[in-house]
């Protein structure tokens, strides 16, 4: 039955002066509103929503898209500001070891030594470590310095065991490990350390550098000969 908003039945009465015998029906959505004897007139409920059912407004159908939007648009915006404050190392020159990392001679020449450290395995003695790349043919010739005490003074100088030159040829890496090691002997020389090295290339030159002190007992170093004596 079509919803009649407005209803109201006038006053009424039944023909020879007879009442109306039972109920009248009352049109769905409408209850009877209490008037004088004799009359009866209709009032409308209040509206209400069949249970379970959700009204979708033009306002909320189109609220919903641009929610969608400002979601995604703001989840996006979080990810481009946390990359951006994030210390992104691979973008500048970094020493991805425990080594430290220089270069030397002019521009086109230089020779690029990486990693550069001492490892070593009992206190006053000592290897020296580095990977090392030419950009012209070079050598490296001879090796000096000394170890820092633990209050930062010049320790007592090194005594450099240097088997033969070390032979640069042009863009070719070289890793010190991987050939007969150069040892370096000091009281002063241990673990946890540091020592101040120059090294010098028969054309590049002089590279004077303060370095770190390893252990070579590390899983990482553990195939570096000299191996430690076996224990009985």
């Amino acid at each position: 039955m079509t919803k009649m908003v407005g209803l109201c039945l006038s006053r009424w009465s039944a023909p020879g002066g007879l009442r109306a015998a039972g109920p009248i029906d009352t049109p769905r959505g409408y209850a009877p509103a209490p008037v004088d004897a004799g009359s009866l007139q209709l009032a409308p409920l209040p509206p209400h929503d069949p249970p379970g059912v959700e009204i979708v407004t033009q306002t909320s159908r189109a609220r919903a898209p641009r929610t969608l939007v400002a979601t995604l648009l703001g989840a996006a915006l979080l990810l481009l500001v946390s990359a951006c404050g994030m210390d992104v190392q691979t973008a500048r020159p970094y020493t991805p070891a425990e080594g430290v990392n220089a270069d030397v001679g002019p521009s086109g020449e230089a020779v690029q030594v990486r990693n550069l450290m001492i490892l070593s395995r009992e206190d006053g003695t000592g290897y020296l470590s580095a990977s090392i790349v030419a950009q012209e043919r070079d050598a490296l010739t001879a090796v000096a310095g000394q170890p820092f005490t633990p209050d930062d003074a010049a320790g007592t100088p090194f005594t450099v065991t240097l088997p033969d030159p070390v032979g640069l040829a042009p863009d070719v890496l070289v890793v010190l490990t991987d050939r007969p090691l150069i040892e370096l002997k000091s009281p002063e020389l241990i673990v946890g350390a540091d020592a101040e090295l120059t090294l010098t290339f028969s054309t590049a030159g002089d590279l004077t550098i303060r370095v770190p002190i390893v252990d070579a007992d590390q899983p990482d170093y553990a195939s570096i000969s000299p191996s430690p004596t076996p224990s009985s």
